[in-house]
């Protein structure tokens, strides 16, 4: 057994393995921090590694079970593992949501526009002028609309790209 901590507790000593503090470093950083910081998109979807995780977790609450503060603080972290998981998932509907939200408003104000224009025929002279407008990918509209234009320098983020990118497809937006 390679012993990493010994948590003393209630007068008894519990020795944490170097695999059992990986588990719960893995949880902290990867779950616990990124949902504490709204880093949602950072989360790992992975549901494998999260069924892997939890498991892990029921198996420590199984082995420290005689002492009630560490069974408490286990079954903290395993229900903000869970907790983790679910934010993300609500993040992303949000997300959707957010994207479906401009879409119809997009929708709506054009549908509108269109009633209220007419073509008038005339004589008319004047000058004319021209101008060239980009449009961009609904991808990178929606994703400066959820998330704000990029500094400078650095870009749109891979990570909330890949968010926008599956709640417009999830919304039957193309996204190019």
């Amino acid at each position: 057994m390679n012993v990493i901590a010994t948590i003393t507790t209630g007068g008894t000593a519990f020795n944490l393995t170097k695999a059992e503090y990986a588990v719960l470093r893995t949880i902290e950083q990867n779950y616990t921090s990124q949902t504490a910081n709204r880093t949602y998109e950072n989360i790992p979807t992975s549901f494998v590694q999260y069924l892997r995780l939890y498991q892990q977790v029921l198996k420590l609450q199984t082995t420290y079970k005689t002492n009630a503060n560490l069974e408490i603080l286990l079954k903290i972290t395993s229900e903000a593992l869970t907790g983790a998981l679910n934010s993300y998932g609500l993040n992303a509907q949000a997300i959707e949501l957010g994207v479906q939200n401009v879409y119809l408003q997009g929708v709506i104000e054009e549908l509108l526009s269109n009633q209220s224009s007419f073509t008038a025929y005339a004589d008319i002279t004047g000058t004319i002028g021209m101008a060239k407008t980009f449009v961009l990918a609904p991808l990178f509209m929606y994703y400066i609309k959820q998330y704000g234009l990029p500094e400078p320098g650095v870009g749109f983020e891979p990570n909330k790209l890949a968010i926008i990118l599956t709640a417009l497809e999830n919304s039957g937006i193309d996204p190019y």
